[in-house]
């Protein structure tokens, strides 16, 4: 939790510090030629546009380890209303906890109710346990029952 506040704070103070920060200005420079000035402007404006880049970009790394951050609460929040949804209500779905490629993202085509995953044959369960980096051994009730523990289903395949 603290670092989801030490990034929201870094967030602020670094969209604070982009709006008063002032952008450079090419002072004339007396009795130089016209080329000169000239040069001293683009030099301004290629300085303020790499100041800008770089803020962004460190604004857009900032915001993707807040979002990483909130992965865990996302699953937790999504599991916990998982297991208070009546039968044949919808489930949320449940982002992947496990670190690699799939880390943050939720599965396609999920089932959304208790009867469309009790209905799931070996083909479509083993895609999606491989993506929750579960099991795929054992029967289709096993592998029924994994991912419906995992995804915080309560209900008897």
């Amino acid at each position: 939790m603290a670092t989801v506040q030490a990034a929201g704070q870094a967030l602020s103070a670094a969209g604070q510090a982009k709006a008063a920060a002032p952008a450079p200005q090419a002072q004339p420079i007396p009795g130089a030629p016209a080329w000169a000035q000239q040069l001293a402007q683009q030099m301004a404006q290629q300085m303020t546009q790499q100041m800008a880049q770089q803020m962004t970009q460190q604004i857009t790394q900032q915001i993707t380890q807040l979002r990483d951050d909130l992965v865990p609460f996302r699953a937790m929040a999504a599991r916990a209303h998982n297991r208070t949804v009546p039968h044949g209500d919808r489930f949320e779905v449940v982002p992947c906890t496990a670190q690699g490629p799939n880390y943050g993202l939720l599965p396609p085509n999920p089932p959304v109710t208790a009867a469309q995953l009790t209905a799931m044959r070996r083909a479509q369960l083993d895609p999606l346990l491989q993506f929750y980096v579960l099991p795929v051994n054992g029967t289709v009730r096993e592998k029924c029952m994994r991912l419906a523990r995992h995804l915080g289903i309560n209900f008897e395949a």
